[in-house]
């Protein structure tokens, strides 16, 4: 014979292991936080903690962020010149000269 175990918000049988009722859906088992008492009324530190940036983190960061910026300005670029292109303006124009 298996182990029941009664949801507390309906009182149907779920067998034992269950995480949530099979019929309203009640969590079954639930999970108490250990409490801790207060020895003492002062804080434990372990000290000052010191954060600092590595400059790898940095310049990585920094180069990523120019390629970003030319790809993105490449993009301007290509859309002006295809504007233009479709407007009839002649973005290149060749030399000839006029003797």
């Amino acid at each position: 014979m298996q182990q029941t175990v009664l949801c507390p918000s309906c009182g149907s049988q779920n067998m034992a292991g269950q995480l949530f009722c099979g019929a309203c859906g009640a969590r079954l088992v639930r999970e108490e936080l250990p409490h801790y008492e207060k020895e003492d009324d002062e804080a434990v530190s372990a000290g000052p903690v010191e954060v600092r940036p590595t400059w790898k983190l940095a310049w990585g960061l920094y180069w990523r962020m120019l390629l970003l910026s030319l790809f993105f300005l490449g993009i301007v670029y290509l859309i002006v010149v295809a504007v233009m292109y479709a407007l009839g303006f002649t973005v290149f124009r060749t030399f000839s000269p006029s003797f």
